[in-house]
């Protein structure tokens, strides 16, 4: 849709978002928002590490525009090796880029080797998928996420927003 008109109020009285796509306009791009998309996926993994079987393990997603927020449950089935923990991310491409600091994604996590109190989800520029941070005892010790530092029944909640192409 490139031209249309929303209006928010009662009575003939309100707010007029109108959206045009006349010559005056630097661009013939719609101004009204015409990308938006859920759904679920299932991220594939990096090597030596799969999901558990069940329901488990299905993200969802929400895509408005380039604005990409993902959520699930990540529950990991086997693992084996010191490989880094990497998640595979709907939309992404070779102009992904993270919208803030690896802190402000959100992750709950449980059954971790050491006493590691924090884990930070990341996407980085150019990137495909998430990975993953952890700190030790607040200070600033930043270690990569391996599959080794997972203990039986490790579960990961996660909530990443991010820019795709």
């Amino acid at each position: 849709v490139k031209d249309g008109n929303l209006v928010i109020g009662t009575s003939g009285h309100g707010i007029d978002f109108s959206a045009t796509s006349d010559a005056s306009s630097a661009t013939t791009e719609s101004e009204l928002l015409d990308d938006y998309e859920e759904g679920y996926y299932v991220p594939s993994l990096s090597p030596n590490i799969s999901h558990s079987s069940g329901s488990y393990n299905t993200f969802s997603y929400t895509k408005v525009g380039r604005l990409v927020t993902v959520r699930g449950l990540f529950y990991p089935g086997s693992w084996s090796g010191t490989d880094n923990i990497k998640l595979s991310l709907p939309f992404a491409s070779a102009n992904l880029t993270q919208i803030s600091n690896a802190g402000a994604n959100g992750i709950m996590f449980r059954n971790m080797s050491d006493d590691y109190g924090t884990v930070v989800a990341y996407v980085g520029d150019n990137e495909t998928n998430m990975q993953f941070y952890r700190c030790k005892g607040g200070n600033s010790d930043w270690n990569s996420l391996k599959n080794s530092h997972l203990n039986s029944g490790a579960e990961f909640y996660i909530s990443v927003t991010y820019n795709a192409a």
